[in-house]
């Protein structure tokens, strides 16, 4: 799969970025210009290498370990060196991990974090996580999933609100019920 526009612009500013060794700009300008992260292997790499020379542990773990997992096999031009890489940076990535506190609205929503149960739980609750994107999933009963992404960082906590919408049919009994309190339409 090849780059989208935007992921070639960022690449491109970045790579120049990377050249000059501003490593922690290239890897800005990968995040400005990419909401959900770099897809492609070739943006991949240079995000991961850009936080890993720029002293960013955990966050470029976190990205070798995408590339890892999204280049299964032999799908990933120099697997071993990514794997080095990812290796080198395991221990103090995991001392770096950022606290998370997760509300809902309605309160009690299920959450799964990367569709994973595991690292979930029940609405509040707070998890430590490494630095990086993650894909939240709120389910409650009565009401549609609500799917947000979120960066977490390792220097201060990250505070979420999942704002569940109610079913359009839920609105609607409700201005009815409201409308016939009311006296609308008599």
């Amino acid at each position: 799969k090849g780059m989208s526009v935007d992921e070639r612009l960022a690449y491109q500013e970045a790579i120049e970025l990377f050249r000059e060794g501003r490593h922690a700009e290239a890897s800005d300008a990968i995040d400005a210009l990419l909401e959900n992260g770099p897809t492609s292997q070739e943006a991949l790499w240079l995000y991961a290498r850009s936080l890993h020379l720029s002293d960013q542990p955990a966050r470029a773990y976190r990205a070798y370990e995408t590339l890892l997992e999204r280049f299964p096999g032999n799908g990933l031009s120099d697997r071993e060196r990514v794997k080095a890489a990812w290796s080198s940076l395991e221990e103090e990535a995991k001392k770096q991990r950022g606290i998370v506190r997760i509300n809902s609205d309605p309160p009690g929503a299920k959450v799964t974090v990367d569709g994973q149960d595991q690292l979930g739980g029940a609405t509040p609750f707070s998890i430590q996580l490494m630095p990086g994107r993650y894909s939240l999933r709120a389910q409650a009963d009565g009401f549609p999933d609500h799917v947000e992404k979120i960066a977490v960082s390792g220097d201060e906590p990250t505070t979420v609100m999942l704002r569940l919408k109610a079913p359009k049919k839920a609105k609607a009994r409700r201005l009815w019920q409201w409308g016939a309190r009311a006296g609308v339409g008599d």
